[in-house]
């Protein structure tokens, strides 16, 4: 059992090349936004309170649902729908 693991890990090491390779790989997934940046993505999950998305990058995009429209207390159903 140890050996297959040993196996694993050096199969994992040899995928992402030397150690300066992954943190390039790794601070290309990286981008700071600041609040107020528009930022495209898309729509992965709704709930009353939020709409997550996928904003192609290391974290998801979360736009809580009284800022979906300016009529108070809307449905994110009914503003947005999964895959937008």
């Amino acid at each position: 059992m140890a050996e297959n693991n040993n196996e694993v890990a050096k199969v994992a090491i040899n995928d992402i090349g030397t150690e300066e390779d992954f943190i390039k790989a790794v601070d290309s997934t990286i981008k700071n936004f600041d609040d107020g940046d528009l930022v495209e993505g898309t729509v992965v999950k709704i709930d009353h309170d939020e709409v997550l998305l996928d904003i192609g990058y290391k974290t998801e995009g979360v736009i809580p649902s009284r800022e979906l429209s300016i009529k108070k207390d809307v449905d994110p159903d009914d503003v947005v729908e999964v895959g937008d």
